[in-house]
């Protein structure tokens, strides 16, 4: 019989299952992540995994979803101290925030991954283009100075082509791998924004 527990105690648990599942798979893999490792160290029954996750592969849908609410929230608060306004600057450290941070899972998954993930997820978890303009169209629409030719899957997709780079890492010149992805991100930032005038002078020279 499945153990009962309040609405406060299981959010508690989900999110430390969800936390200490990403911290797994970015250490050892997702091949190598076990139910059992999540449920030990959660300090829960490997059963109580089952009263919140069908499977594991939809345990890791969870992990992308529930960082990306985290995400969320720290946009919300990194706009809020720019006096709610989204610039060259702010939107770079966005950027980086959650391309070197701690809540992109997608980055820690290679191509066997992905391939299995993709075979066993429904469609909708693979691209859900609702959740995507959502979250991007609230970034643009806190970006006054953006060019009227921005397009909102112009810019989804140029992340999405980043995504995928990082997910075959191992493939990457790693000594230049940082370098690479400040390139993405300064051509991301110069989809948004048009370049300053500056910058076009220098690159002229």
């Amino acid at each position: 019989m499945p153990k009962i527990f309040d609405e406060e105690t299981r959010e508690d648990i989900r999110s430390q299952m969800l936390d200490n599942g990403f911290t797994l798979i970015k250490r050892y893999g997702l091949k190598k992540t076990t139910i059992e490792d999540v449920t030990r160290a959660s300090g829960v029954a490997k059963g109580t995994f089952y009263n919140f996750f069908k499977t594991k592969e939809e345990f890791v849908y969870q992990i992308v979803i529930y960082k990306r609410r985290l995400v969320k929230a720290r946009y919300t608060e990194m706009v809020s101290e720019n006096e709610n306004v989204v610039d060259r600057r702010l939107l770079r450290e966005m950027l980086y925030f959650i391309v070197n941070g701690e809540y992109n899972l997608i980055t820690y998954l290679d191509r066997d991954d992905m391939a299995m993930l993709a075979a066993r997820w429904p469609k909708e978890y693979l691209v859900n283009a609702e959740n995507d303009e959502k979250m991007l169209l609230w970034i643009l629409e806190r970006a006054p100075q953006k060019r009227t030719s921005c397009d909102w899957r112009v810019f989804s997709n140029i992340y999405k082509i980043v995504a995928m780079g990082l997910a075959e890492r191992d493939k990457l010149h790693q000594d230049a791998l940082n370098a690479t992805i400040d390139q993405f991100v300064d051509r991301l930032v110069d989809y948004v924004f048009e370049q300053e005038e500056f910058e076009y002078m220098a690159a002229a020279h």
